[in-house]
């Protein structure tokens, strides 16, 4: 075997990529400030606290429970019910997040590279109450939102 070999499926490949693609996460100004208390109380950036958030999702197949509650859609009538830990909350959106990118990145490569080449320096997240204010309903259809809100 050459020492170039590489064990790692395509799969494992890209899911190593998009976890490397950061964005800027928007919330509720309730959760938003839940998370920043988080990040106060931990000694933590937004950037490793949503790094702390993403391994969470490791281990005993939390991250395929996570997967399956996330997108399972409610049922008519049905309210969703935010989980009480803002840990959890963040670990579900970037699992959301990565989802997104992962189906971008096979149905969408030019606009998954051009999320690619505009992704900030690191990840964060803000309220959601501290965006443009003009911004459209739609916001989530275009392809130069740097700002993903959930």
């Amino acid at each position: 075997m050459s020492a170039d070999h590489d064990d790692r499926t395509t799969g494992q490949k890209i899911l190593e990529e998009i976890a490397a693609i950061p964005a800027i996460l928007a919330f509720p100004p309730e959760i938003f400030a839940q998370l920043d208390e988080l990040c106060e109380l931990r000694g933590f950036t937004h950037h490793q606290l949503v790094v702390e958030a993403a391994l969470s999702l490791q281990g005993q197949g939390r991250s395929e429970k996570i997967m399956e509650e996330v997108l399972t859609p409610l049922e008519p009538g049905e309210t969703e019910v935010w989980p009480e830990d803002p840990l959890d909350i963040l670990a579900r959106v970037v699992a959301l997040y990565a989802l997104r990118l992962f189906g971008k990145s096979f149905f969408d490569p030019v606009g998954y590279e051009e999320e690619k080449k505009h992704a900030p320096a690191e990840w964060s997240f803000c309220s959601a109450k501290d965006l443009d204010d003009d911004e459209p309903a739609d916001w989530w259809k275009r392809a130069d939102c740097k700002r993903q809100r959930y």
